[in-house]
């Protein structure tokens, strides 16, 4: 679905205003909440998304909140805009609907182009196509140890969460959120000294 829970807002917020970038992309904006919740921060840059579901590009008018749509999925925009740097990458709620295998590989490639990127992502949540959608399918369950034992995890968070399968049952769930270190940032940078607002 183009929703996504709002467990982390406020962690999100706070890393972007930390972190500085002046270029931002969104993977998968769905109904634009990302890119909202960047432009409450006051961030006034380079805010661009993807969003292969053209429906959503027009319902949720992404226009009026980035800067650049781009109608693809992530594989069309790494093959056909391969020339691409930005200083932050956020992949929020849209990983579960790949494989797991390509969630690495998506990962991996996108660290080379990028500073830092932002993960945010459920387990524990089965969902198919989602108004008969073939993008909202959720395809892994990958956790954080796919992620630690093969890229630089700076910030991990995990919180409880419900969730209902449209089945009228309510599901054990978790919501994930991690920061990882991007191949263009300083091997000293680090934000470990980061503190979350409570």
């Amino acid at each position: 679905m183009p929703y996504s829970a709002n467990t982390f807002d406020h962690i999100l917020q706070e890393h972007v205003m930390r972190l500085k970038p002046i270029s931002i992309l969104d993977v998968g904006a769905g109904a634009g909440k990302n890119g909202k919740l960047v432009r409450q921060t006051g961030y006034d840059y380079q805010l661009d998304c993807l969003e292969p579901t053209n429906n959503y590009i027009s319902e949720y008018n992404l226009t009026s909140i980035y800067n650049t749509v781009y109608p693809y999925n992530i594989s069309q925009f790494i093959d056909s805009l391969y020339k691409f740097n930005y200083d932050l990458v956020i992949f929020g709620d849209v990983l579960e609907h790949l494989f797991r295998s390509q969630v690495i590989d998506y990962i991996d490639y996108i660290l080379y182009k990028c500073k830092w990127v932002i993960v945010i992502w459920p387990n524990n949540m089965p969902q198919d196509d989602y108004g008969n959608n073939p993008y909202e399918i959720h395809r892994s369950n990958f956790t954080i140890h796919d992620l630690t034992s093969k890229f630089d995890v700076q910030f991990y968070l995990k919180d409880f969460v419900y969730y209902n399968n449209n089945d009228s049952n309510l599901l054990e769930s978790y919501m994930n959120y991690t920061l990882i270190k991007g191949y263009l940032t300083p091997k000293n940078a680090s934000i470990y000294n980061f503190s979350t607002v409570s």
